[in-house]
Protein backbone atom coordinates (compact mmCIF):
# COMPACT_ATOMS: atom_id res chain seq x y z
CA UNK A 1 0.00 0.00 0.00
CA UNK A 2 1.44 3.49 -0.99
CA UNK A 3 1.51 6.49 1.63
CA UNK A 4 1.53 9.82 0.08
CA UNK A 5 4.63 11.55 2.20
CA UNK A 6 3.96 14.64 4.03
CA UNK A 7 5.57 17.39 2.55
CA UNK A 8 5.10 19.98 4.88
CA UNK A 9 7.50 17.54 7.19
CA UNK A 10 10.69 17.61 6.26
CA UNK A 11 11.38 14.07 6.01
CA UNK A 12 13.16 13.16 2.87
CA UNK A 13 11.62 11.24 -0.23
CA UNK A 14 12.37 7.58 -0.18
CA UNK A 15 13.62 6.81 -3.93
CA UNK A 16 11.91 3.50 -5.78
CA UNK A 17 14.39 -0.01 -5.88
CA UNK A 18 13.02 0.45 -9.52
CA UNK A 19 14.44 3.51 -9.95
CA UNK A 20 17.80 2.75 -8.52
CA UNK A 21 18.06 -0.09 -10.72
CA UNK A 22 16.59 0.77 -14.09
CA UNK A 23 17.45 4.35 -14.28
CA UNK A 24 20.98 3.54 -14.56
CA UNK A 25 20.83 0.63 -16.46
CA UNK A 26 18.76 3.09 -18.91
CA UNK A 27 22.19 4.80 -18.91
CA UNK A 28 23.95 2.78 -19.62
CA UNK A 29 22.00 1.34 -22.56
CA UNK A 30 22.11 4.46 -23.75
CA UNK A 31 26.04 5.64 -23.78
CA UNK A 32 27.10 1.98 -24.34
CA UNK A 33 26.09 0.62 -27.94
CA UNK A 34 26.88 -2.92 -27.40
CA UNK A 35 25.10 -3.90 -24.18
CA UNK A 36 24.45 -7.67 -22.91
CA UNK A 37 23.06 -9.66 -20.72
CA UNK A 38 25.97 -9.83 -18.33
CA UNK A 39 24.99 -6.20 -16.87
CA UNK A 40 21.81 -7.18 -15.18
CA UNK A 41 23.41 -8.99 -12.02
CA UNK A 42 25.78 -5.43 -11.77
CA UNK A 43 22.71 -3.76 -11.64
CA UNK A 44 22.01 -5.22 -8.69
CA UNK A 45 24.37 -3.18 -7.14
CA UNK A 46 22.78 0.09 -7.63
CA UNK A 47 20.32 -1.46 -4.22
CA UNK A 48 23.14 -2.42 -2.38
CA UNK A 49 23.64 0.64 -0.29
CA UNK A 50 20.06 0.25 0.62
CA UNK A 51 20.37 -2.57 2.65
CA UNK A 52 22.03 -0.42 5.93
CA UNK A 53 18.04 -0.58 6.50
CA UNK A 54 19.06 -3.82 8.05
CA UNK A 55 21.40 -1.73 10.36
CA UNK A 56 18.67 0.11 11.55
CA UNK A 57 19.92 3.14 10.16
CA UNK A 58 18.66 3.91 6.69
CA UNK A 59 21.04 6.32 4.60
CA UNK A 60 23.98 5.04 7.16
CA UNK A 61 26.91 3.32 6.71
CA UNK A 62 26.10 1.50 3.56
CA UNK A 63 25.74 5.27 2.51
CA UNK A 64 28.90 6.46 3.31
CA UNK A 65 31.91 6.50 1.70
CA UNK A 66 33.98 4.94 4.73
CA UNK A 67 31.93 1.93 2.93
CA UNK A 68 31.65 2.16 -0.63
CA UNK A 69 35.65 3.77 -0.87
CA UNK A 70 36.95 0.12 0.20
CA UNK A 71 34.09 -1.55 -1.84
CA UNK A 72 35.20 -0.41 -4.81
CA UNK A 73 38.86 -0.74 -4.14
CA UNK A 74 37.60 -4.69 -3.35
CA UNK A 75 35.37 -4.49 -6.94
CA UNK A 76 38.40 -3.48 -9.26
CA UNK A 77 41.04 -5.52 -7.06
CA UNK A 78 38.72 -8.60 -7.57
CA UNK A 79 38.13 -7.90 -11.30
CA UNK A 80 41.94 -6.98 -11.95
CA UNK A 81 43.18 -10.23 -9.97
CA UNK A 82 41.06 -12.54 -12.17
CA UNK A 83 41.01 -11.29 -15.54
CA UNK A 84 44.29 -8.56 -15.45
CA UNK A 85 41.61 -5.71 -17.08
CA UNK A 86 38.91 -3.87 -15.92
CA UNK A 87 35.82 -4.22 -17.82
CA UNK A 88 32.96 -4.65 -15.48
CA UNK A 89 34.08 -3.11 -12.01
CA UNK A 90 33.76 0.51 -14.03
CA UNK A 91 29.86 -0.60 -14.94
CA UNK A 92 29.44 -2.39 -11.32
CA UNK A 93 31.05 1.01 -9.37
CA UNK A 94 28.78 3.39 -11.79
CA UNK A 95 26.03 1.29 -10.21
CA UNK A 96 26.70 1.28 -6.75
CA UNK A 97 27.19 5.60 -6.50
CA UNK A 98 24.54 5.92 -8.77
CA UNK A 99 22.46 5.07 -5.86
CA UNK A 100 24.45 7.81 -3.85
CA UNK A 101 24.00 10.35 -6.51
CA UNK A 102 20.00 9.56 -6.96
CA UNK A 103 19.62 9.27 -3.13
CA UNK A 104 21.81 12.78 -2.96
CA UNK A 105 19.00 14.16 -5.23
CA UNK A 106 15.92 13.28 -3.34
CA UNK A 107 16.72 14.56 -0.04
CA UNK A 108 20.79 14.28 1.07
CA UNK A 109 23.31 11.44 2.35
CA UNK A 110 26.02 11.27 4.74
CA UNK A 111 28.55 10.99 2.82
CA UNK A 112 30.67 10.41 5.74
CA UNK A 113 28.98 8.67 8.27
CA UNK A 114 29.59 7.81 10.82
CA UNK A 115 32.25 10.71 11.47
CA UNK A 116 29.39 12.91 10.58
CA UNK A 117 25.86 12.43 10.58
CA UNK A 118 24.39 15.35 8.11
CA UNK A 119 24.32 15.15 4.27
Amino acid sequence: MYVEPDRDSGEMEEMDVLTHVFLPLTLIYVVRRNFNEKLFPLALLAVLPDFDVFTGIHRGLFHSLVFLAPLSALIIGVEYAVSKRLRYSPIALFFLYSHLALDFLSGGVPFLYPFVELG
